[in-house]
């Protein structure tokens, strides 16, 4: 396993790897992601990153479609209402990241610099 990048560690309770580095990546862990409602299962936030150690190190990116997939195991009683429950994260994390997203999302879409928000005086 490489060492994990400055600002990143190990999260004492789920074990994997959560944190924001100094150039601003954020990695996400269990611990801030997804429970399904009905089996109990942790999945990884959609829309958002983590970085993998193994090897030289690499980030992944969890898209919004990806917990889709999960299965509740065989036998498992599905209850009624919501199937999923967001866990909490750090609020400023996200708006960082949703600001980081629309951004690129606009620079990809326009190639041109997003208008400004206030109206000149």
């Amino acid at each position: 396993m490489s060492s994990l990048p400055d600002g990143l560690s190990v999260c004492a309770t789920c074990g994997d790897i959560r944190g924001r580095t100094p150039d601003g990546r954020l990695s996400v862990c269990y611990c801030q992601g997804v429970v399904c409602n009905w089996c109990g299962a942790r999945l990884r936030r959609p829309i958002s990153d983590h970085y993998v150690p193994r090897d030289d190190g690499h980030w992944l990116h969890t898209p919004y479609f990806a917990f889709g997939g999960h299965r509740c195991p065989l036998g498992t009683v599905r209850g009624t209402g919501k199937w999923y429950t967001l866990l909490p994260i750090v609020e400023q994390d996200l708006l960082e990241y949703r600001e980081r997203l629309t951004q690129a999302t606009h620079d990809m879409l326009f190639h041109v610099p997003p208008r400004s928000s206030t109206k000149p005086h």
